[in-house]
Parts: C-alpha cells; structure tokens; sequence
C-alpha cells in the first residue's frame, strides 16, 4: 500500500539555527574635541554707523522753506544746521569716516539760501509793486 499517489507531500528539512559566536561588543567611539570650529554660531554684532544728524537737519529744513518760508524761519535755521553738518563732516573725514553727510549738508545748504532769495524776492515785489 505504498502508493506515491497517496502519500502526504515531503515538506523540506528545516534550517538548523544559528550558531553563536561570543565576541565581544564593539567599543564606542572616543570624544575627541574638535581643535577649531568651521562656523560660527552667532553673527558677530553690527558696528555702529556714524550719521551726521545736523546736516540731514539741514536738508529738512532747507526743503520746507522752498515751500514754507514764513518769517524766513526754516531757511534761517536751515543755513545754521547744514553749517554745523558741513563742520561735522569736515571732522569725520578727519578722523578717517569719510565725507559723512557733506552731500545732505550741502543740499540743505543751497536749499535754505535759495529759500531766502525767493522768499525776500517775493515779498519785496509785493512790497513795491502792491
């Protein structure tokens, strides 16, 4: 009664399990301090700008006396601050800052006397004419 028919198919041997080997467990890597740093952490703070507030002053006022000139006001203290921003600029160039704020002094300069021309202009036109 062996019949190959009927028989329960073979299923393969099973693998034999794993051999174990004692070794010991790999040693963790040692801490070495790095000797320099490729970046820095932080940025390092900006440097102070120097800026010429007489003569930015100057502009201003030398500006709205163009279109307000009342008592002659602005385009006075217009001359007084862009003269102080020409100074102040003169002793920045000195000490090595460069020419810091001579282009607004000298605009607020010119502005403030243009100011005053127009301004005495107009009023002696319609002093002697009126």
């Amino acid at each position: 009664m062996s019949d190959p028919q009927l028989e329960p198919p073979r299923l393969p041997a099973p693998p034999l399990p794993p051999t174990f080997q004692a070794t010991a467990p790999p040693m963790p890597p040692t801490f070495q301090a790095p000797t320099a740093y490729p970046y820095q952490a932080y940025a390092a703070p900006a440097a102070s700008t120097i800026s010429n507030g007489a003569a930015t002053a100057g502009l201003v006022l030398g500006i709205v006396a163009i279109f307000i000139n009342t008592l002659l006001i602005p385009s006075i203290l217009g001359i007084v601050f862009a003269s102080i921003g020409l100074k102040n600029a003169t002793q920045f160039e000195r000490q090595g800052y460069g020419a810091v704020g001579r282009g607004p002094a000298t605009a607020g300069l010119v502005c403030a006397i243009l100011a005053v021309i127009f301004s005495l202009l107009f009023k002696w036109v319609f002093l002697f004419l009126i």
